[in-house]
């Protein structure tokens, strides 16, 4: 589809259903690819956040192909947020038979990785740029990835480091 017609699909979508179209996400995703997401939230009027985020959705729903768009629908935004985060540890199908049963809340609580769960500790850091090329060469290299919005699966590669090194130290 020509980026005009999509971005024309993308305001039709935004005024008929703001709220509730995966097809409107998807739109937003393929906008933001083309860097036309900005000009879509200036035709629309449409919230600068609130387009980043469903485009952010968008972009990830390829990982639910196969699972038909009304239900997704059903699950609504927030829990298909939640779900998409835990996709690479979990299967799909199962993921979205959980949002279904459950309130997003419940569900934070009832995948590992959110983190709510428990009794979870937040850590900033702050590096030099050289001290941020070597973190990051670090959490690669035990399991993290570069993504576009920086490093993701960081905590799980801190943690297989410290694993090691206090494996060493206890020797």
């Amino acid at each position: 589809m020509h980026q005009s017609d999509r971005m024309k699909e993308a305001l039709v979508l935004s005024a008929a259903q703001p709220d509730h179209s995966i097809e409107l996400a998807r739109c937003l995703a393929e906008l933001k690819a083309n860097k036309l997401l900005p000009e879509f939230i200036a035709a629309s009027g449409s919230s600068r956040r609130k387009s980043y985020y469903l485009a952010q959705i968008g972009r990830e729903l390829e990982k639910l192909s196969g699972i038909p768009d009304d239900r997704l629908t059903a699950i609504g935004w927030t829990k298909l947020q939640i779900v998409l985060r835990h996709i690479d540890d979990r299967d799909a199908l199962d993921l979205v038979e959980l949002a279904e049963k459950h309130k997003a809340h419940e569900l934070k609580r009832m995948l590992p990785k959110d983190p709510l769960v428990g009794h979870s500790r937040c850590v900033v850091l702050y590096f030099s740029p050289d001290q941020y090329a070597d973190f990051e060469k670090a959490i690669v290299a035990n399991g993290g990835k570069r993504s576009r919005r920086g490093l993701s699966h960081k905590e799980k590669a801190l943690i297989a480091m410290i694993g090691r090194l206090n494996s060493i130290h206890s020797k």
